[in-house]
This record gives C-alpha cells, structure tokens and sequence, in this order.
C-alpha cells in the first residue's frame, strides 16, 4: 500500500513537474484521438446495427435456404466486428504502452535532486510573488463568494 502511494505521489509530481517546465504542453480540450474514437464507436454502433438488423431478418423468414443465406451473413458481420475489435484494442494499448514510457521518462527525469531543487525553487518564487494557488485576483475565493 505504501508503495502505491509514493507511486502515485511520484506520478503527481511528474505531472506537475512537466506541466511547470513546459506550460504550453498543458492539456486543452480533447485530444487528437478524440474525434478519432468518435468516429470509430460511430462505425463500431453502425455495425452492431447492421447485425442487429440481420437478426431481425433471420427471425422472420420462414425460407430455410434464405435463412441460411442470412446466417451466412451474420457470421461474416460477427466476424468482421470481432477482427475490428481486435484492432482498435491493438491500437490502445500501443498508445497506453507510449504513454506509460513517456511517463517513465517523466518519473526518472523528477527523481533527480536537480529538478527537484530547481522546481522548490520556482514553487518558493511564486508563493512570496502570490502568484501559487488560486487567489480571489485569479478568481478563486472570489467565485465561492459569489455561488454562495
């Protein structure tokens, strides 16, 4: 338990770390995958539709050499959803494995005394500066304020 706790402080940290060295790299909005993963749930639900549908019609038809001929369909849609699923899980976890390294990198490059000490001393500047932490300039108290 203690492990994951340091673990989890020492993500933190990271983060935070990357995010005061490089502003610019803050996340703003969705991401570049984003619309790409609407896209494919938009194809996955269009799909499971279009198998949906040849359920329906092998249910109501009473031919046995059509129903055949649709059961043949639907295996070939079941498969296709399965090999498509195959792909997109394949995808993620490329992605979530890039991340994880980045991460590492991240966490390696924060365990160094230097960067500690250089990000103390950024955090120290900005606490006497007042410019840490929400004030009611920025918004913070303030907005509470007013809700109430």
């Amino acid at each position: 338990m203690k492990r994951i706790i340091i673990a989890a402080v020492a993500v933190v940290f990271a983060s935070s770390l990357a995010l005061a060295q490089n502003p610019g790299r803050a996340p703003k909005g969705p991401g570049p995958d984003k619309p790409k993963m609407q896209e494919v749930r938009k194809d996955m639900e269009k799909s499971r539709k279009e198998l949906s549908d040849l359920g329906e019609r092998y249910r109501k038809e009473t031919d046995a050499a059509k129903k055949a001929a649709i059961k043949t369909q639907i295996e070939a849609k079941a498969g296709n959803i399965y090999d498509e699923n195959l792909t997109n899980m394949k995808k993620r976890s490329a992605q979530a494995r890039e991340r994880l390294a980045d991460m590492d990198k991240k966490l390696d490059e924060a365990q160094k005394p230097e960067v500690k000490a250089k990000h103390v001393q950024d955090m120290t500047q900005k606490v006497i500066e007042g410019k840490s932490g929400r004030s009611k300039a920025k918004g913070g108290s303030a907005k509470k304020e007013i809700k109430k």
